[in-house]
């Protein structure tokens, strides 16, 4: 009864601070593998502000697909989400310093919360979407 109790009243403090609003999809329907770096921010992401060892990380096959839950509080204060691609093909080419350099990447997502719900909380990766 006293770990109920607990339970409960964790619940209720963390909770009511995490509305959730959807569940974003990003699905790799490109010919190769791609990198993903997903940041919500209330300034301008750029190529310097992402972490490479949190890049070769997120890595999704060809086909592949991941999924997460969002809450309300990750776009507070006008933040948005920022979402880069890189082909596999692209880092295996160039170094990160060049990378960075040359401003280069596949694709660029930059969403508010409402333009995500309007594009019903998916991001699909195509040969198509290369900058």
């Amino acid at each position: 009864m006293l770990l109920f109790s607990v339970l409960l009243l964790f619940c209720s403090m963390t909770c009511d601070d995490e509305r959730y609003v959807g569940e974003l999809l990003i699905k790799n329907e490109s010919n190769e593998p791609i990198y993903y770096y997903k940041e919500f921010s209330t300034t301008d992401v750029t190529l310097d502000d992402i972490s490479k060892s949190r890049l070769d990380n997120q890595m999704l096959s060809v086909g592949e697909k991941q999924k997460w839950l969002l809450y309300e509080d990750s776009f507070a204060n006008d933040s948005k989400i920022y979402v880069y691609f890189f082909k596999k093909s692209i880092l295996d080419q160039y170094s990160w310093e060049e990378i960075k350099e040359n401003n280069v990447y596949s694709k660029r997502y930059t969403y508010t919360l409402s333009e995500l719900k309007a594009a019903k909380w998916s991001i699909i990766f195509t040969d198509n979407d290369i900058n």
